[in-house]
Protein backbone atom coordinates (compact mmCIF):
# COMPACT_ATOMS: atom_id res chain seq x y z
CA UNK A 1 0.00 0.00 0.00
CA UNK A 2 1.12 3.14 -1.10
CA UNK A 3 0.96 6.81 1.59
CA UNK A 4 -0.51 8.33 -2.05
CA UNK A 5 -3.19 5.51 -1.53
CA UNK A 6 -4.12 7.29 2.00
CA UNK A 7 -5.56 11.04 1.26
CA UNK A 8 -3.04 12.18 3.85
CA UNK A 9 -2.94 15.73 1.96
CA UNK A 10 -3.11 19.04 3.18
CA UNK A 11 -6.99 19.67 3.82
CA UNK A 12 -8.41 22.76 2.73
CA UNK A 13 -10.06 25.41 5.89
CA UNK A 14 -8.79 27.82 8.34
CA UNK A 15 -5.89 26.46 10.63
CA UNK A 16 -6.62 27.88 14.06
CA UNK A 17 -3.81 28.98 16.64
CA UNK A 18 -4.34 27.29 20.21
CA UNK A 19 -2.84 28.14 23.39
CA UNK A 20 -0.12 25.76 23.31
CA UNK A 21 1.33 27.50 20.27
CA UNK A 22 0.41 24.63 18.09
CA UNK A 23 -1.86 24.52 15.29
CA UNK A 24 -4.98 22.70 14.87
CA UNK A 25 -7.86 22.82 12.11
CA UNK A 26 -10.69 25.18 12.83
CA UNK A 27 -13.32 23.93 15.42
CA UNK A 28 -10.43 21.80 17.14
CA UNK A 29 -9.13 22.63 20.76
CA UNK A 30 -6.88 21.20 23.26
CA UNK A 31 -8.19 19.15 26.30
CA UNK A 32 -6.59 17.49 29.84
CA UNK A 33 -6.68 14.24 29.43
CA UNK A 34 -8.50 13.96 32.85
CA UNK A 35 -10.98 16.64 31.61
CA UNK A 36 -12.72 14.16 28.88
CA UNK A 37 -14.50 11.90 31.19
CA UNK A 38 -14.53 9.88 34.68
CA UNK A 39 -11.24 8.33 36.02
CA UNK A 40 -12.19 5.07 37.60
CA UNK A 41 -8.93 2.98 39.27
CA UNK A 42 -9.18 -1.25 39.61
CA UNK A 43 -7.90 -3.71 42.19
CA UNK A 44 -7.71 -7.15 43.35
CA UNK A 45 -10.32 -9.58 45.07
CA UNK A 46 -8.15 -11.43 47.15
CA UNK A 47 -6.44 -14.63 45.73
CA UNK A 48 -6.96 -16.42 49.50
CA UNK A 49 -10.57 -16.42 48.98
CA UNK A 50 -11.37 -18.98 46.01
CA UNK A 51 -14.84 -18.02 45.28
CA UNK A 52 -13.59 -14.92 43.78
CA UNK A 53 -12.00 -16.46 41.38
CA UNK A 54 -13.47 -19.83 40.62
CA UNK A 55 -16.24 -19.53 37.98
CA UNK A 56 -15.81 -16.38 37.83
CA UNK A 57 -18.12 -14.59 34.76
CA UNK A 58 -16.80 -11.10 35.38
CA UNK A 59 -13.55 -10.28 32.85
CA UNK A 60 -11.16 -8.72 34.97
CA UNK A 61 -8.13 -7.04 33.71
CA UNK A 62 -4.41 -6.75 34.12
CA UNK A 63 -1.47 -6.01 32.09
CA UNK A 64 -1.13 -9.02 30.53
CA UNK A 65 -4.74 -8.99 28.63
CA UNK A 66 -3.84 -5.25 26.98
CA UNK A 67 -2.43 -6.68 24.07
CA UNK A 68 -4.98 -5.65 21.77
CA UNK A 69 -6.98 -2.54 20.97
CA UNK A 70 -10.08 -3.62 21.63
CA UNK A 71 -10.55 -6.06 24.90
CA UNK A 72 -13.35 -8.81 24.13
CA UNK A 73 -11.81 -11.19 27.03
CA UNK A 74 -10.06 -11.71 29.67
CA UNK A 75 -7.44 -14.56 31.33
CA UNK A 76 -8.77 -14.16 34.54
CA UNK A 77 -12.51 -13.98 35.66
CA UNK A 78 -14.18 -12.65 39.19
CA UNK A 79 -17.15 -13.44 40.53
CA UNK A 80 -20.11 -10.68 41.79
CA UNK A 81 -18.90 -10.83 45.03
CA UNK A 82 -15.53 -10.40 44.76
CA UNK A 83 -16.62 -6.67 42.98
CA UNK A 84 -18.53 -6.25 46.09
CA UNK A 85 -15.90 -7.25 48.69
CA UNK A 86 -12.95 -5.67 47.15
CA UNK A 87 -11.82 -2.24 45.39
CA UNK A 88 -12.76 -3.84 42.11
CA UNK A 89 -15.44 -2.06 40.11
CA UNK A 90 -17.55 -2.14 37.38
CA UNK A 91 -16.33 -0.50 34.18
CA UNK A 92 -18.69 -0.08 31.36
CA UNK A 93 -17.92 -0.88 27.76
CA UNK A 94 -16.26 1.92 25.54
CA UNK A 95 -14.07 2.95 28.56
CA UNK A 96 -10.22 3.81 27.26
CA UNK A 97 -8.19 1.23 29.49
CA UNK A 98 -3.80 2.22 30.42
CA UNK A 99 -1.47 0.68 32.06
CA UNK A 100 -0.25 2.86 34.73
CA UNK A 101 2.32 0.00 36.53
CA UNK A 102 4.28 -2.15 34.49
CA UNK A 103 8.08 -3.29 33.34
CA UNK A 104 6.30 -2.79 30.07
CA UNK A 105 5.86 0.83 30.36
CA UNK A 106 10.09 1.20 30.00
CA UNK A 107 9.12 1.34 25.89
CA UNK A 108 5.45 0.90 25.53
CA UNK A 109 2.04 2.48 26.82
CA UNK A 110 -0.69 -0.03 26.20
CA UNK A 111 -3.96 1.40 25.62
CA UNK A 112 -7.22 -0.21 24.86
CA UNK A 113 -10.77 -0.06 24.65
CA UNK A 114 -13.54 -2.52 26.33
CA UNK A 115 -15.78 -4.40 24.51
CA UNK A 116 -18.27 -5.23 27.66
CA UNK A 117 -18.49 -4.46 31.12
CA UNK A 118 -15.02 -5.23 32.72
CA UNK A 119 -13.30 -4.86 36.11
CA UNK A 120 -9.36 -4.29 36.15
CA UNK A 121 -6.27 -4.74 38.95
CA UNK A 122 -5.03 -1.67 40.34
CA UNK A 123 -2.20 -1.44 37.95
CA UNK A 124 -4.65 0.08 35.45
CA UNK A 125 -6.97 2.84 35.01
CA UNK A 126 -10.27 3.50 33.41
CA UNK A 127 -11.09 6.88 31.25
CA UNK A 128 -15.30 6.66 31.30
CA UNK A 129 -15.29 9.23 28.10
CA UNK A 130 -17.93 11.86 28.79
CA UNK A 131 -20.48 12.08 25.91
CA UNK A 132 -19.69 13.37 22.53
CA UNK A 133 -15.79 11.61 23.30
CA UNK A 134 -15.18 8.76 21.19
CA UNK A 135 -12.86 6.25 23.68
CA UNK A 136 -11.39 4.95 20.28
CA UNK A 137 -10.25 8.48 18.99
CA UNK A 138 -8.64 8.38 22.40
CA UNK A 139 -7.54 5.39 22.56
CA UNK A 140 -5.69 5.84 18.67
CA UNK A 141 -4.29 9.28 19.92
CA UNK A 142 -2.45 7.90 23.07
CA UNK A 143 -0.98 4.91 21.01
CA UNK A 144 0.10 7.97 18.74
CA UNK A 145 1.77 9.64 21.35
CA UNK A 146 2.79 7.03 23.86
CA UNK A 147 6.71 8.32 23.37
CA UNK A 148 5.41 11.17 24.96
CA UNK A 149 3.52 9.58 27.51
CA UNK A 150 6.28 7.67 28.88
CA UNK A 151 8.33 10.67 28.61
CA UNK A 152 6.25 13.60 30.27
CA UNK A 153 4.09 11.16 33.09
CA UNK A 154 6.62 8.50 34.10
CA UNK A 155 7.16 8.74 37.84
CA UNK A 156 11.34 9.04 38.98
CA UNK A 157 13.00 6.48 41.20
CA UNK A 158 10.52 3.90 41.69
CA UNK A 159 11.30 -0.07 41.32
CA UNK A 160 8.57 -0.66 38.78
CA UNK A 161 7.92 1.48 35.95
CA UNK A 162 5.22 3.44 36.35
CA UNK A 163 2.89 6.64 34.96
CA UNK A 164 1.54 9.46 37.34
CA UNK A 165 -1.80 9.49 37.21
CA UNK A 166 -1.66 13.58 38.10
CA UNK A 167 1.05 14.15 34.93
CA UNK A 168 -1.30 11.73 32.91
CA UNK A 169 -4.86 14.02 33.83
CA UNK A 170 -2.82 16.77 32.53
CA UNK A 171 -1.72 15.49 29.32
CA UNK A 172 -3.05 17.61 26.28
CA UNK A 173 -5.36 15.51 23.36
CA UNK A 174 -6.23 17.35 20.45
CA UNK A 175 -10.35 17.21 20.11
CA UNK A 176 -12.27 17.65 17.31
CA UNK A 177 -15.35 17.57 16.43
CA UNK A 178 -17.81 14.72 17.71
CA UNK A 179 -19.02 13.92 13.95
CA UNK A 180 -15.35 14.34 12.62
CA UNK A 181 -14.00 11.90 15.43
CA UNK A 182 -16.25 9.02 14.20
CA UNK A 183 -15.17 9.79 10.54
CA UNK A 184 -11.50 9.27 12.04
CA UNK A 185 -11.70 6.64 13.88
CA UNK A 186 -13.35 5.00 10.40
CA UNK A 187 -11.19 6.27 8.39
CA UNK A 188 -8.12 4.46 10.76
CA UNK A 189 -9.99 1.26 11.32
CA UNK A 190 -10.38 1.41 7.57
CA UNK A 191 -6.68 1.55 6.08
CA UNK A 192 -5.57 -0.10 9.89
CA UNK A 193 -7.43 -3.08 8.04
CA UNK A 194 -5.89 -3.09 4.48
CA UNK A 195 -2.56 -3.06 7.02
CA UNK A 196 -3.30 -6.06 8.80
CA UNK A 197 -4.17 -7.69 5.29
CA UNK A 198 -0.89 -6.48 4.34
CA UNK A 199 0.73 -8.24 7.64
CA UNK A 200 -1.06 -11.35 7.57
CA UNK A 201 0.13 -11.94 3.81
CA UNK A 202 3.21 -11.76 4.47
CA UNK A 203 3.17 -13.67 7.60
CA UNK A 204 1.82 -16.50 5.20
CA UNK A 205 4.46 -15.60 2.85
CA UNK A 206 7.21 -16.14 6.13
CA UNK A 207 5.42 -19.79 6.84
CA UNK A 208 6.11 -20.47 3.58
CA UNK A 209 9.91 -19.60 3.15
CA UNK A 210 10.22 -21.59 6.46
CA UNK A 211 8.24 -24.70 4.99
CA UNK A 212 10.39 -23.85 1.67
CA UNK A 213 13.83 -24.03 3.60
CA UNK A 214 12.63 -27.47 5.46
CA UNK A 215 12.18 -28.97 1.95
CA UNK A 216 15.71 -27.48 0.51
CA UNK A 217 17.47 -29.43 3.80
CA UNK A 218 15.58 -32.34 2.82
CA UNK A 219 16.01 -31.90 -1.08
CA UNK A 220 20.04 -31.57 -0.18
CA UNK A 221 20.57 -34.95 2.25
CA UNK A 222 18.33 -36.96 -0.11
CA UNK A 223 19.69 -36.16 -3.22
CA UNK A 224 17.14 -34.61 -5.00
CA UNK A 225 18.91 -31.17 -4.99
CA UNK A 226 21.58 -32.64 -7.32
CA UNK A 227 19.28 -35.49 -9.00
CA UNK A 228 20.17 -33.92 -12.67
CA UNK A 229 23.87 -32.91 -11.91
CA UNK A 230 24.08 -36.96 -10.85
CA UNK A 231 22.80 -37.99 -13.92
CA UNK A 232 25.38 -36.20 -15.86
CA UNK A 233 28.39 -36.40 -13.33
CA UNK A 234 28.81 -39.69 -12.16
CA UNK A 235 31.25 -39.53 -9.40
CA UNK A 236 34.32 -42.04 -9.92
CA UNK A 237 34.15 -42.67 -6.09
CA UNK A 238 31.05 -43.62 -4.11
CA UNK A 239 30.24 -42.90 -0.53
CA UNK A 240 31.04 -46.64 0.22
CA UNK A 241 34.74 -45.95 -1.21
CA UNK A 242 34.77 -42.50 1.29
CA UNK A 243 34.10 -44.39 3.88
CA UNK A 244 36.12 -46.90 3.40
CA UNK A 245 38.81 -44.08 3.38
CA UNK A 246 37.90 -42.87 6.31
CA UNK A 247 37.66 -45.90 8.18
CA UNK A 248 41.36 -46.81 7.38
CA UNK A 249 42.92 -43.72 7.89
CA UNK A 250 40.66 -43.36 11.54
CA UNK A 251 42.07 -47.16 12.37
CA UNK A 252 45.96 -46.06 11.29
CA UNK A 253 45.68 -43.34 13.19
CA UNK A 254 44.67 -45.30 16.61
CA UNK A 255 47.04 -47.37 18.38
CA UNK A 256 46.72 -50.78 20.61
CA UNK A 257 43.40 -50.93 22.47
CA UNK A 258 41.90 -47.45 20.66
CA UNK A 259 42.71 -49.54 17.36
CA UNK A 260 40.79 -52.88 18.39
CA UNK A 261 38.02 -50.39 19.73
CA UNK A 262 37.31 -48.85 16.70
CA UNK A 263 37.83 -51.67 14.30
CA UNK A 264 34.57 -52.79 16.47
CA UNK A 265 32.82 -50.04 17.58
CA UNK A 266 30.05 -49.72 15.04
CA UNK A 267 27.70 -52.22 15.24
CA UNK A 268 25.66 -53.46 11.78
CA UNK A 269 21.95 -51.99 11.24
CA UNK A 270 19.72 -52.87 8.41
CA UNK A 271 19.48 -50.35 6.42
CA UNK A 272 15.94 -51.28 4.68
CA UNK A 273 14.64 -49.76 8.41
CA UNK A 274 15.55 -46.22 6.83
CA UNK A 275 14.77 -44.42 3.42
CA UNK A 276 15.98 -45.47 0.34
CA UNK A 277 18.87 -43.26 -0.85
CA UNK A 278 20.26 -42.59 -4.57
CA UNK A 279 22.55 -44.86 -5.76
CA UNK A 280 26.15 -44.12 -4.78
CA UNK A 281 24.37 -43.12 -1.50
CA UNK A 282 24.42 -45.04 2.32
CA UNK A 283 23.70 -44.72 5.79
CA UNK A 284 26.72 -43.91 8.10
CA UNK A 285 26.65 -44.00 11.67
CA UNK A 286 27.85 -40.56 13.10
CA UNK A 287 30.01 -42.42 14.83
CA UNK A 288 32.31 -43.68 12.02
CA UNK A 289 32.74 -39.68 10.84
CA UNK A 290 32.93 -37.87 14.59
CA UNK A 291 34.92 -37.93 17.39
CA UNK A 292 33.23 -36.04 20.06
CA UNK A 293 34.27 -33.95 23.16
CA UNK A 294 32.95 -31.03 25.60
CA UNK A 295 33.73 -27.10 24.81
CA UNK A 296 35.35 -25.78 28.07
CA UNK A 297 33.40 -22.93 30.50
CA UNK A 298 34.77 -19.29 29.85
CA UNK A 299 33.50 -17.06 32.40
CA UNK A 300 31.11 -14.35 30.48
CA UNK A 301 33.46 -11.13 30.88
CA UNK A 302 36.59 -12.96 29.54
CA UNK A 303 33.82 -13.02 26.41
CA UNK A 304 34.05 -9.06 26.06
CA UNK A 305 37.23 -8.54 23.95
CA UNK A 306 39.48 -10.61 21.21
CA UNK A 307 39.08 -11.26 17.82
CA UNK A 308 38.25 -15.17 18.04
CA UNK A 309 34.57 -16.05 18.12
CA UNK A 310 33.24 -18.14 21.06
CA UNK A 311 30.27 -20.81 19.67
CA UNK A 312 27.98 -22.12 22.39
CA UNK A 313 24.57 -23.79 21.79
CA UNK A 314 23.17 -21.05 20.49
CA UNK A 315 25.51 -19.82 17.90
CA UNK A 316 28.05 -17.30 18.47
CA UNK A 317 28.10 -16.21 22.14
CA UNK A 318 30.78 -13.71 22.31
CA UNK A 319 34.48 -12.52 21.48
CA UNK A 320 37.78 -14.20 23.22
CA UNK A 321 41.54 -14.07 22.57
CA UNK A 322 42.12 -18.07 23.15
CA UNK A 323 40.64 -21.00 21.01
CA UNK A 324 40.21 -24.30 21.06
CA UNK A 325 39.88 -25.33 17.67
CA UNK A 326 41.97 -24.25 14.78
CA UNK A 327 40.00 -25.78 11.63
CA UNK A 328 36.23 -25.23 11.08
CA UNK A 329 34.41 -28.05 13.11
CA UNK A 330 30.56 -29.21 13.85
CA UNK A 331 29.27 -27.71 17.09
CA UNK A 332 25.84 -29.13 18.91
CA UNK A 333 24.37 -27.12 21.65
CA UNK A 334 24.22 -29.67 24.71
CA UNK A 335 21.95 -28.62 27.08
CA UNK A 336 18.77 -26.59 27.45
CA UNK A 337 17.34 -24.13 24.93
CA UNK A 338 19.07 -24.69 22.35
CA UNK A 339 19.90 -28.08 22.96
CA UNK A 340 20.54 -29.91 19.60
CA UNK A 341 21.19 -27.06 17.37
CA UNK A 342 24.20 -27.31 14.70
CA UNK A 343 26.86 -24.40 14.35
CA UNK A 344 29.44 -24.90 11.57
CA UNK A 345 32.40 -22.74 13.22
CA UNK A 346 34.76 -20.65 11.48
CA UNK A 347 38.66 -21.15 11.98
CA UNK A 348 39.81 -20.48 14.95
CA UNK A 349 36.85 -21.10 17.75
CA UNK A 350 36.37 -21.60 21.12
CA UNK A 351 33.74 -23.89 22.37
CA UNK A 352 31.58 -23.18 25.54
CA UNK A 353 30.83 -26.03 27.92
CA UNK A 354 27.01 -26.00 26.90
CA UNK A 355 28.23 -27.60 23.33
CA UNK A 356 29.31 -30.73 22.05
CA UNK A 357 31.98 -30.05 19.22
CA UNK A 358 33.97 -32.90 16.86
CA UNK A 359 37.71 -33.24 17.77
CA UNK A 360 38.41 -33.96 14.18
CA UNK A 361 36.47 -33.35 10.66
CA UNK A 362 36.81 -36.34 8.22
CA UNK A 363 38.72 -35.84 5.79
CA UNK A 364 37.46 -35.73 2.36
CA UNK A 365 33.63 -34.38 3.33
CA UNK A 366 32.51 -30.97 3.02
CA UNK A 367 32.04 -29.09 6.80
CA UNK A 368 28.91 -27.32 4.89
CA UNK A 369 27.31 -31.22 3.70
CA UNK A 370 28.22 -32.25 7.55
CA UNK A 371 26.14 -29.83 9.16
CA UNK A 372 23.26 -30.79 6.70
CA UNK A 373 23.08 -34.24 7.45
CA UNK A 374 23.33 -33.89 11.10
CA UNK A 375 20.27 -30.65 10.92
CA UNK A 376 18.19 -33.13 9.37
CA UNK A 377 18.45 -35.75 11.91
CA UNK A 378 16.17 -33.16 14.10
CA UNK A 379 18.45 -34.15 16.95
CA UNK A 380 16.13 -31.68 19.09
CA UNK A 381 13.37 -34.42 19.17
CA UNK A 382 16.16 -36.74 19.91
CA UNK A 383 16.94 -35.03 23.22
CA UNK A 384 16.44 -36.13 26.81
CA UNK A 385 15.08 -34.77 30.14
CA UNK A 386 12.52 -33.81 29.81
CA UNK A 387 11.73 -30.15 31.10
CA UNK A 388 15.97 -29.54 30.59
CA UNK A 389 16.79 -31.72 27.56
CA UNK A 390 20.31 -32.74 26.99
CA UNK A 391 22.64 -34.76 24.15
CA UNK A 392 25.24 -36.19 25.26
CA UNK A 393 28.18 -37.91 22.73
CA UNK A 394 26.46 -41.48 22.92
CA UNK A 395 23.37 -40.27 22.07
CA UNK A 396 25.34 -38.52 18.98
CA UNK A 397 26.88 -41.24 17.98
CA UNK A 398 23.81 -43.50 17.62
CA UNK A 399 22.41 -41.50 14.65
CA UNK A 400 22.52 -42.54 11.30
CA UNK A 401 22.83 -39.79 8.68
CA UNK A 402 22.80 -40.15 4.48
CA UNK A 403 26.19 -39.98 3.13
CA UNK A 404 27.70 -39.58 -0.65
CA UNK A 405 30.81 -38.98 -2.30
CA UNK A 406 33.31 -35.85 -1.96
CA UNK A 407 32.29 -34.58 -5.37
CA UNK A 408 28.97 -34.56 -4.73
CA UNK A 409 29.17 -33.37 -1.31
CA UNK A 410 30.90 -29.88 -2.68
CA UNK A 411 27.90 -29.74 -5.54
CA UNK A 412 25.69 -29.67 -2.78
CA UNK A 413 26.68 -26.90 -0.80
CA UNK A 414 27.22 -24.63 -3.31
CA UNK A 415 23.67 -25.36 -4.69
CA UNK A 416 22.69 -24.86 -0.92
CA UNK A 417 24.38 -21.87 -0.02
CA UNK A 418 23.38 -19.68 -3.31
CA UNK A 419 19.66 -20.85 -2.39
CA UNK A 420 19.89 -19.95 1.37
CA UNK A 421 21.26 -16.49 0.10
CA UNK A 422 18.03 -16.16 -2.30
CA UNK A 423 16.00 -17.08 1.15
CA UNK A 424 18.04 -14.31 3.17
CA UNK A 425 17.37 -11.55 0.48
CA UNK A 426 14.13 -12.41 0.61
CA UNK A 427 13.67 -12.61 4.52
CA UNK A 428 15.07 -8.99 4.52
CA UNK A 429 12.41 -7.96 1.92
CA UNK A 430 9.64 -9.12 4.33
CA UNK A 431 11.38 -7.68 7.22
CA UNK A 432 11.90 -4.44 5.65
CA UNK A 433 8.11 -4.29 4.59
CA UNK A 434 7.19 -5.31 8.27
CA UNK A 435 8.63 -2.37 9.28
CA UNK A 436 7.11 -0.10 6.28
CA UNK A 437 4.02 -1.14 7.96
CA UNK A 438 4.44 0.07 11.22
CA UNK A 439 5.62 3.16 9.69
CA UNK A 440 2.63 4.05 7.71
CA UNK A 441 0.58 2.95 10.86
CA UNK A 442 2.14 5.99 12.36
CA UNK A 443 1.53 8.47 9.03
CA UNK A 444 -2.02 7.43 9.73
CA UNK A 445 -2.10 8.36 13.26
CA UNK A 446 -0.10 11.92 12.60
CA UNK A 447 -2.42 12.47 9.38
CA UNK A 448 -5.58 12.12 11.90
CA UNK A 449 -4.74 14.54 14.48
CA UNK A 450 -3.36 16.94 12.38
CA UNK A 451 -6.84 16.92 10.44
CA UNK A 452 -5.20 16.17 7.80
CA UNK A 453 -6.91 12.35 7.18
CA UNK A 454 -10.76 13.40 6.84
CA UNK A 455 -12.25 16.07 5.29
CA UNK A 456 -13.64 18.94 7.98
CA UNK A 457 -17.19 19.70 7.97
CA UNK A 458 -18.22 23.41 8.65
CA UNK A 459 -21.61 22.39 9.74
CA UNK A 460 -19.82 20.70 12.80
CA UNK A 461 -20.43 21.58 16.16
CA UNK A 462 -17.13 22.93 16.97
CA UNK A 463 -14.91 21.16 19.79
CA UNK A 464 -14.64 24.15 21.94
CA UNK A 465 -18.93 23.77 22.41
CA UNK A 466 -18.82 19.99 22.98
CA UNK A 467 -15.84 20.83 26.04
CA UNK A 468 -18.03 23.55 27.38
CA UNK A 469 -20.85 21.06 28.00
CA UNK A 470 -18.39 19.32 30.22
CA UNK A 471 -18.73 21.90 33.25
CA UNK A 472 -22.49 20.36 33.90
CA UNK A 473 -21.42 16.93 35.60
CA UNK A 474 -20.43 14.89 32.91
CA UNK A 475 -17.08 14.03 33.57
CA UNK A 476 -17.68 13.42 36.92
CA UNK A 477 -20.92 11.55 36.95
CA UNK A 478 -20.59 8.67 39.23
CA UNK A 479 -19.53 5.08 37.83
CA UNK A 480 -22.13 2.01 38.60
CA UNK A 481 -21.23 -0.70 40.79
CA UNK A 482 -23.46 -2.84 38.66
CA UNK A 483 -24.85 -1.84 35.21
CA UNK A 484 -26.98 -4.59 32.82
CA UNK A 485 -24.51 -6.03 29.96
CA UNK A 486 -24.37 -4.86 26.65
CA UNK A 487 -21.17 -4.45 24.32
CA UNK A 488 -20.13 -0.91 23.16
CA UNK A 489 -20.88 0.79 19.93
CA UNK A 490 -17.50 2.30 18.56
CA UNK A 491 -18.69 3.36 15.28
Amino acid sequence: MSPDALSLSEPEGTIANVSDGENLPAGWMRAPLGSLGAWVGGGTPSKSVPAYWANGSIPWVSPKDMKSPIIRGTEDRITEAAVARSAAKFIPPGSVLMVMRSGILRHTFPVAVNADRVTVNQDLRALLPAGGINPVYVAHYLRSAQLRVLQDCSKDGTTVQSVEVAALERFQVPIAPSAEQRRIVARIDELFAEIAEGEAALERARQGLDTWRRALLKAAVTGELTREWREANRPTETAADLLARIRAERLASATGQARARRASAVEPFDAAILRELPEGWLWVSVQELFSWSSGDFLPSKSMRHGAIPVFGGNGIAGYHDGWLVKEPTIVIGRVGFYCGCVHLTEEPAWITDNAIYAKNMPSGCEPTFLKLVLESADIPRLARGGAQPFVNQKLLNSIYVPFCSSIEQKEISIRYHHMVQLWIEIEKQMEAERVDCTKLRQSILKAAFEGRLVPQDPRDEPAAALLARFGNGGPSAPVPRRKARRRADFS
